[in-house]
């Protein structure tokens, strides 16, 4: 059986801080926007946000 490879492209924006083992697949990270450790990033994270967890949820503060 033959694997077949999938790219999906993954954009980060200015002031991006992602911690140790944070795996990114098909993401949009907007700016000034940091990923917890052992985190695992797929999709659109908002700017100016903290996000933690397998798969990641939002922990900013209002």
């Amino acid at each position: 059986m033959q694997e077949k490879t999938v790219l999906t492209p993954v954009i980060i924006r200015n002031e991006v801080w992602c911690e140790t083992n944070v795996v990114i697949k098909g993401s949009l990270i907007g700016s000034k926007c940091t990923g917890g450790a052992n985190s695992l990033v797929k999709g659109t994270l908002e700017s100016n946000s903290v996000y933690v967890g397998n798969l990641v949820k939002n922990t900013r503060l209002q």
